[in-house]
C-alpha cells in the first residue's frame, strides 16, 4: 500500500516537468500548470515545478497566460466537515480550463489506521475526503507537518458529492485575475510559515480562510456568500477572524516579496541569455569577417 502511495506521488512529480503522462494537453499549453487529470501534488512541489518551467523557453510565455477565473470554497456533508477551495483556471490564448481542489490535509501518523494509499491516492479521494481531517478525536495528529495539496480534474464536477457551496468568488476585471504563478506562491507561503497541523487552530478550515482571504484582498474578487459557515463544525467557529486576517495581511506582503525575487531571478537570467547570444553573434560574424579576409588575401595571390 505505501508502495503504491509512492509511485502515485512520484508519477505526480515527473508529470510536472515532463509531457502528459497518459491523455496529452495540446502542445499551446503549459504542462506545468495542466497538469496530468487526478495528479496530487504538495503545493510546494507545484510551485517549484512553476517555477522551473518558467525559467525555460519552451512553456514560460504560456504559463504567463493563465490565470485563476474564479473560486468556490467548499465544504464536506459529513464526517468532520472538511473545507476545501475548488479553483478554476484557465489558458487565456486557447480559452482551455483545469479545475485545481486546494485543500490541508491531515498528516498521517505511524499510529495512525489510514494507509499511505488513502490519504494520496486520487482512486479513494471520494470515500476519504470527508473523514481525513479535523480528527478531534485524537490529537496524534496535531503539529505534524500537514499535507497542503493540489488535485487537479479536466472537469469542472468535482470528484466526490457529500459537499456544498459555501462561498463563491470571481474576477470581473479581467486586468486583476491571479496569474497561477500568484496562486501557486500563495499556497507555497501559507503552507511555508503554517506548515504544522494544529487540530484547534491550523487545520483545513484555516488553511481554506486564509488562502481565500488573500485572494480575495490581492486581487479584489467578487464574493457571494452562500452560507455562513466557513470554519464551523459542532456549532463552533474554528477559525479566528482577527488571526486570520492577520495572517492575509502577512501572506500578502510575503508572496509578493518572494514573488518579485524570483521575477529578478528571471530577468536575470534573460539578460545573461541575451548576453550570450549577443556574444555568440559578435564572435559568428568576426569569424564571418576572417573568412571574407582570408579569401581575398587567397584571392589577391592568384
Amino acid at each position: 500500500m505505501a508502495g503504491g502511495g509512492f509511485l502515485h506521488r512520484l508519477r505526480s512529480f515527473v508529470s510536472s516537468y515532463l509531457p502528459f503522462m497518459g491523455e496529452s494537453p495540446p502542445d499551446s499549453l503549459p504542462h506545468a500548470v495542466f497538469q496530468d487529470e487526478r495528479s496530487r501534488l504538495g503545493v510546494v512541489q507545484w510551485k517549484d515545478s512553476l517555477e522551473w518551467a518558467a525559467k525555460g523557453d519552451s512553456q514560460a510565455d504560456q504559463i504567463h497566460n493563465c490565470f485563476l477565473v474564479s473560486a468556490e470554497y467548499r465544504k464536506s456533508n459529513s464526517g468532520k466537515q472538511h473545507e476545501f477551495l475548488h479553483l478554476h483556471i484557465q489558458h487565456r490564448p486557447s480559452q482551455s480550463s483545469i479545475y485545481a481542489i486546494v485543500e490541508r490535509l491531515r498528516p498521517i501518523t505511524t499510529d495512525s489506521t489510514e494507509s499511505l494509499t488513502s490519504e494520496y491516492s486520487s482512486s479513494s479521494i471520494s470515500e476519504n475526503s470527508s473523514t481525513r481531517d479535523l480528527a478531534l478525536v485524537s490529537t496524534s495528529a496535531s503539529d505534524r507537518v500537514a499535507h497542503d495539496q493540489v488535485y487537479f480534474t479536466r472537469s469542472p464536477a468535482i470528484p466526490w458529492k457529500d459537499h456544498r457551496l459555501l462561498l463563491s468568488m470571481n474576477f470581473p476585471d479581467v486586468a486583476r485575475q491571479p496569474p497561477v504563478l500568484d496562486l501557486a506562491f500563495i499556497l507555497a507561503f501559507v503552507h511555508e510559515h503554517s506548515d504544522l497541523y494544529k487540530i484547534f487552530s491550523k487545520q483545513c478550515f484555516w488553511y481554506a480562510a486564509v488562502v481565500w482571504g488573500t485572494l480575495k484582498e490581492e486581487f479584489g474578487g467578487q464574493e457571494t456568500v452562500v452560507a455562513n459557515e466557513c470554519g464551523v463544525h459542532w456549532g463552533i467557529r474554528w477559525v479566528n477572524e482577527d488571526q486570520k486576517m492577520a495572517a492575509v495581511t502577512s501572506t500578502r506582503a510575503g508572496y509578493n516579496t518572494a514573488l518579485q525575487t524570483f521575477r529578478q531571478e528571471i530577468a536575470a537570467k534573460q539578460q545573461e541569455r541575451v548576453a550570450y547570444q549577443n556574444k555568440i553573434s559578435e564572435q559568428a560574424q568576426t569569424i564571418a569577417n576572417l573568412e571574407r579576409e582570408l579569401a581575398l588575401i587567397k584571392q589577391s595571390h592568384r
